[in-house]
């Protein structure tokens, strides 16, 4: 589903369907079936982007399994562009509300407006691993500039500008950088260290601990560790962003679940909803509503976890079915297990 269509797609066809009234919109028949994106995240389905807010002319993209691209109008389904590349993009992201598209690979960034075939921007630059923050672009990069120093850059997608950059040594690929407090933080140091841009200096927080995770809950940065010698139990640290003081430790948690640790925290505006096994166990699960202050706020049972994010206004969560939470009060209102 992409805002009021429902995209169905049975071998090499692909159906529009209007959401509210089920009544097919437009077809289109494809040279191979299209891309699927598996597992239990908000990725997960057919690979059929619209970046368009609804009501307004849109143009939906689709990704065939033979590497072939193609641009149709959302409303009638009349084929804009199609385009074979030797190498398809690894990653597709909408651009804020600017209906332009962010196509990634390891080495090239394009920049797509849906409805042209041309790159509106191509950036051709050793990225090591990157984090789209609204229209920005956080790059952990290596040999950059004249100087070939490793660190941050921060580039703006819509300016087709960069914005900062700075030299950090040791940045931790396997961590995302997040953005806030008109700073960027990273994990250097295999994790044992945090470090902000601009003008930071990397900062350690627990002895024989390593950052798994960064995110963002207004006015604190939590920080999900792990120790990494002995049994390999988690923590979870409240930070100010300003000097990176603990204010909070919600202490010892179990090990468990320990698969998707960059992806155990999400972020929403007044809260962070954390993953915690209740009895050490991967089977028995809960989910935690955790204010900024540290302050626990809920907690409700959810199973074996596999993933949690936000739509719709709501927390969804795969736990060996699917279940949506209302984030105020992590009330479970629907359960389809």
């Amino acid at each position: 589903m992409r805002g009021h269509t429902v995209y169905v797609s049975i071998g090499r066809t692909l159906r529009a369907l209007d959401l509210f009234t089920g009544r097919q919109k437009w077809g289109a028949e494809f040279s191979d079936e299209l891309q699927y994106e598996v597992g239990h995240g908000p990725d997960r389905g057919l690979k059929v982007i619209d970046a368009t807010p609804p009501g307004q002319l849109g143009v939906v993209i689709t990704f065939t399994v033979d590497n072939m691209i193609m641009a149709m109008d959302r409303d009638t389904g009349r084929l804009l562009w199609k385009e074979k590349r030797e190498h398809m993009p690894s990653k597709v992201t909408p651009i804020e509300q600017s209906g332009l598209l962010l196509f990634e690979t390891k080495y090239v960034h394009e920049v797509i407006n849906p409805a042209q075939q041309v790159p509106v921007l191509r950036i051709a630059k050793p990225i090591q691993c990157s984090n789209l923050v609204g229209r920005y672009g956080i790059w952990q990069v290596k040999s950059w500039g004249w100087r070939d120093r490793e660190g941050i850059a921060l580039f703006d997608y819509l300016a087709n500008q960069e914005v900062m950059f700075e030299a950090i040594d040791g940045v931790e690929d396997d961590v995302a950088c997040v953005m806030g407090f008109h700073r960027v933080f990273c994990a250097t140091n295999d994790g044992d260290k945090i470090c902000y841009a601009p003008n930071g200096v990397p900062t350690a927080l627990r002895g024989g601990h390593r950052i798994q995770q960064l995110a963002v809950v207004c006015p604190t940065l939590f920080a999900l560790m792990a120790k990494h010698e002995g049994t390999r139990t988690r923590r979870v640290l409240g930070l100010d962003p300003q000097n990176l003081a603990v204010r909070f430790d919600l202490g010892e948690l179990s090990r468990e679940p320990s698969d998707n640790e960059d992806k155990q925290i999400l972020a929403l505006p007044e809260l962070a909803v954390i993953v915690n096994s209740r009895d050490r166990d991967d089977d028995h699960c809960e989910l935690w509503g955790v204010a900024p202050t540290g302050q626990i706020v809920w907690r409700t049972y959810v199973g074996e976890w596999s993933a949690h994010y936000a739509l719709g206004g709501h927390i969804v969560c795969y736990a060996g079915g699917w279940k949506i939470l209302r984030p105020n009060d992590g009330q479970i209102v629907m359960d389809h297990s």
